[in-house]
Formats: structure tokens, C-alpha cells, sequence
């Protein structure tokens, strides 16, 4: 269960994020985008440091299977990212995760936060 206060969900942040992946996503999302969601295409490198951050968060996530940017709001660049099995093919859509990228005026160590995706 997620921490709650006040009725608000608190954003999990990673502390030992990868600088460079966080670097990579913020540069890739850096103007804006014309459609609603963009898939990140995303090679095995990426798709393990993704795991590590959501799996650092304190989330089961065998795999970061895909990943979409799905544009900004007022906690920064927002990106959608399901996980799945290593074996099989695909994501579960019961694993979804909402990772936030924060502006770069906040410290690395926080400059990620993960929570479970909610519709």
C-alpha cells in the first residue's frame, strides 16, 4: 500500500538514479511534444535502469517492458512505463508506474519520483 497524507499520495523518489538516464529522458522530452503519447523506444540498457529506479521506489517490476511519454505537468515530464516478465512477451497493464522527471533545478538524488499509475 502507498503512503498517504492528507488523502495525497506521496511520490517515492529514487536517491541513486542513474544521472545519465535522467539526463537522456529529460533532454529527449525537452520540447514539446505535438502528440499526446510518444512511445520511448527503449534498448535493454534503458529498459534495466527504468527497473532499477521502479524497483529502488519499493514497486515489484520484473522488467520495464514499454515506456510513453505522455507530456508535462506542474511536478515535471511525465512518462507511463508498464513492466512485464523477462520470459514472455508484452507488459501487464497491472503493472504501471508513473515516473516523474523533476526539473533540473532539484537535486539528482530527487529528481525522479515513482508511484503506481492511476487512470
Amino acid at each position: 500500500m502507498e503512503p498517504r497524507s492528507a488523502g495525497v499520495a506521496r511520490m517515492k523518489c529514487f536517491p541513486a538514479v542513474s544521472i545519465a538516464l535522467v539526463v537522456m529522458l529529460a533532454m529527449a522530452f525537452s520540447t514539446p511534444a505535438t502528440a499526446a503519447e510518444v512511445e520511448i523506444q527503449m534498448d535493454s540498457e534503458k529498459q534495466l535502469q527504468i527497473t532499477r529506479m521502479i524497483r529502488g521506489a519499493g514497486y515489484y517490476c520484473p522488467l520495464a517492458q514499454k515506456a510513453w511519454y505522455m507530456g508535462e505537468d506542474v511536478w515535471g515530464k511525465v512518462v507511463k512505463v508498464f513492466c512485464g516478465q523477462y520470459d514472455k512477451p508484452g507488459a501487464d497493464p497491472n503493472l504501471a508506474f508513473r515516473v516523474t522527471i523533476r526539473s533540473e533545478t532539484i537535486p539528482a538524488d530527487k529528481r525522479v519520483g515513482v508511484v503506481r499509475w492511476r487512470d
